[in-house]
């Protein structure tokens, strides 16, 4: 299963969809997003779910579209494209495929492009995510990203990336991953990936280091202001607003 914002990078994608074995839309692959009827959605995740059909292999949806109200534990391979602003959205969707009913180990991948937004969206996910489990679960994480850089988090300025390495395959300081299908891409296309870690590593709660009063006061603060803090679709509204009233007579 491929989770992505916007049906643009659907419509991208399946112009990677492999020709030469010609796979057939609604057969082999299935699309949902918005605009996708309800009675299609229900007979797409049930011909994608059964196990003795053995030619639906992907299954692309739009994170908001499909992110509830679906059960698609055919997958057990979710690809989180793009991410998202508002992480509930991307956990959402991965729980489409990790949910009651799954029957088989479940992997999910979350895509990041180097030196571009989606890493200060990601960055924004993973504050929400340890501030939530800091004030709600009263649990203990470690701080990954500072004060400053969530400041910093609307201030875009991309760095000069380096040409793709020209090393061997063999050559990667990454932890080795258990999943093997991640191994095979590690070593294959190495040239192209910067680097990888496990998502909830980042959200391991730390059961030696507990919080104090103090330190949960000043996390439910922390919370309260990111919350201030506007989104992008909040500032988009604003401006066409602002755009609409300037226009009118």
């Amino acid at each position: 299963m491929l989770a992505s914002n916007g049906t643009h990078d659907d419509n991208n994608i399946c112009g990677y969809v492999p020709k030469p074995v010609e796979w057939i839309r609604d057969q082999d692959y299935f699309r949902m997003d918005g605009q996708t009827d309800v009675t299609l959605r229900k007979r797409y995740a049930k011909e994608f779910n059964d196990e003795s059909n053995l030619r639906a292999r992907l299954f692309l949806i739009s994170t908001l579209a499909g992110g509830i109200g679906i059960n698609l534990v055919g997958s057990n391979r979710v690809i989180v494209f793009d991410a998202s602003w508002n992480p509930s959205h991307d956990t959402q969707a991965i729980f489409r495929s990790y949910r009651f009913g799954q029957k088989k180990p479940v992997y999910i991948y979350r895509f990041l492009a180097q030196g571009t937004m989606e890493e200060k969206i990601y960055q924004r996910q993973v504050v929400k995510q340890s501030l939530s489990q800091r004030v709600i679960d009263d649990h203990q994480l470690d701080r990954h990203f500072t004060e400053n850089d969530i400041k910093e988090l609307y201030k875009f300025t991309p760095e000069q990336l380096p040409e793709a390495r020209q090393i061997s395959t063999t050559d990667f300081n990454y932890a080795i991953p258990k999943d093997h299908l991640l191994l095979d891409l590690l070593y294959e296309h190495n040239q192209w990936i910067h680097s990888y870690h496990s998502h909830d590593s980042l959200l391991e709660n730390k059961l030696d280091e507990g919080l104090t009063e103090e330190e949960r006061r000043k996390a439910l603060e922390e919370y309260e202001n990111l919350k201030r803090l506007p989104d992008a679709r909040q500032l988009a509204a604003q401006r066409l607003q602002n755009q609409q009233l300037a226009a009118a007579p």
